[in-house]
């Protein structure tokens, strides 16, 4: 469900209580509750609308935003409430360590706050595309990890990814504690592809969920679509 408000500030919406697992976008998460995703206007200050998943019944509200357009496409907790949220931004944004500067069109961040709104850390990424983080979720040693898409080239920090086509899926994996690059990969054809889910289980095994144009190979093969997406 989307609910819309206005106020003066934009703001973030996280859990208090820790919770296993991610949950990004709409849907429900490990403790069974309804996400809702709240559309912050700001009314002028920014052209933006935020949105962060909501999960649980405990909120903590810190101010955030810059002066283009941000949204919160997906959040995760870990088993010390630390909150971690990805999605794009357009223009400046300063999620509280500092200015992070935008390359092109959209740009993604992944940012880590404490359980009481307290900025962690905040890294931005991307080109002179379209870039954007849609899911982000921790595994069992508290390495963050996020999928999304990006078109043209991106460098996470292991050197330039180009995509193959008008946009490709990535997923990076990043430090829990400071956000350090561990490493990224691309996939994708020659069309559009996409990623909205991301998880890892317990033996490490990372999975991820979207939808691709054309063809894609992930590494088992090609897949054909058998429609336009």
């Amino acid at each position: 469900m989307t609910r819309s408000l206005s106020l003066v500030s934009l703001f973030s919406l996280a859990l208090l209580s820790p919770l296993a697992g991610c949950s990004s976008g709409e849907g429900s998460d490990n403790s069974g509750m309804p996400d809702m995703t709240w559309t912050v206007d700001l009314g002028g200050s920014s052209r933006t609308d935020m949105g962060v998943p909501k999960s649980g019944s405990t909120l903590v509200f810190a101010s955030v935003g810059g002066v283009g357009n941000e949204a919160a496409q997906a959040v995760a907790t870990d088993a010390a409430g630390n909150i971690y949220v990805t999605g794009p931004y357009v223009g400046g944004l300063d999620l509280g360590g500092g200015a992070l500067q935008n390359a092109g069109k959209n740009d993604l961040y992944v940012a880590k706050f404490d359980a009481a709104g307290k900025h962690l850390w905040s890294k931005s990424f991307g080109g002179v595309g379209q870039d954007t983080g849609s899911a982000v979720t921790l595994d069992r040693s508290g390495n963050v990890w996020v999928t999304g898409s990006f078109q043209n080239v991106v460098d996470f920090g292991g050197g330039m990814l180009t995509s193959a086509g008008n946009s490709d899926v990535f997923i990076l994996s990043l430090g829990g504690a400071d956000g350090a690059y561990r490493s990224a990969w691309r996939y994708g054809g020659g069309d559009n592809e996409t990623a909205v889910g991301i998880g890892v289980d317990s033996t490490g095994v990372v999975v991820i969920m979207g939808a691709f144009g054309t063809s894609v190979d992930f590494g088992g093969g090609m897949l054909i679509s058998a429609g336009n997406f």
